[in-house]
């Protein structure tokens, strides 16, 4: 298990089965068996009203969930194979389905960023290895405006950040469907709708801020997990809507 030396505030979260019963006909068969190992990330997160939440993702080789902890009945799963998205809301009892889409759409604003990067004091830590990976800050601006900020390692490995830029990028593209407005702020619209993956290829993130009052950070980071099924199955009493 990775910790992180520059977190005051450690969370710990139990999985727990969910009880929901069988895959429905919106979902692909065998999303995950109970042999295939999986990440689990955890991220305090707060916006700018400061309200601080918990986002947990769960990536094995062929699904992700995203939630806010076991406790929580609003989850989304992304097919990593088909690259569908399932919005599940426990309050409506609904699941939106999403499949893959290309939507082009262009930004209506010229997106040029330039990025400023130096060594960071920040440590992820592996004590079961008795080694550590060093980082690095990013800063990144949009058309030399301050727009973002990273503190990235390189020692998670290449699936966990294709998994991550493949989900954002889907999330992107039902924005762009839904014509997603963001009040004209230009570098929270190229970084969640029109490239929402630029970052990322500096490195895995374990500490993010931007511009409009967004940040976040990891404070737990498991390997080799052998998930409950029932995490990644859809409700069958659920009312499914496919978004075209």
């Amino acid at each position: 298990m990775f910790k992180l030396i520059v977190v005051a505030v450690f969370v710990t979260l139990s999985l727990v089965a969910c009880s929901f019963k069988s895959l429905n006909s919106f979902s692909p068969p065998k999303l995950m068996s109970t042999d295939t190992p999986g990440v689990m990330l955890v991220y305090s997160e707060s916006g700018s009203s400061g309200a601080k939440s918990i986002e947990r993702i769960l990536i094995t080789e062929k699904v992700m969930r995203i939630d806010a902890g076991p406790s929580h009945d609003d989850y989304t799963l992304f097919d990593r194979i088909n690259k569908t998205l399932f919005i599940v809301s426990g309050k409506e009892m609904q699941v939106n389905v999403i499949p893959q889409k290309t939507v082009v759409i262009p930004p209506g604003f010229p997106i040029n960023w330039s990025v400023e990067s130096q060594t960071s004091h920040a440590v992820m830590r592996n004590s079961a290895a008795n080694d550590s990976a060093s980082a690095t800050h990013h800063h990144f601006k949009m058309n030399q405006i301050p727009c973002y900020d990273t503190v990235v390692v390189n020692s998670v490995t290449e699936d966990v950040l294709s998994a991550l830029k493949a989900y954002r990028l889907a999330n992107a593209e039902r924005k762009r469907t839904e014509h997603y407005q963001l009040e004209n702020d230009l570098c929270r619209s190229a970084m969640e709708v029109f490239q929402p993956g630029h970052h990322l290829q500096y490195g895995f993130p374990i500490r993010e801020w931007s511009a409009w009052g967004y940040q976040r950070f990891l404070v737990e980071y498991k390997q080799h997990i052998i998930f409950p099924n029932e995490l990644f199955i859809l409700p069958d009493s659920y009312t499914q809507t496919i978004r075209q």
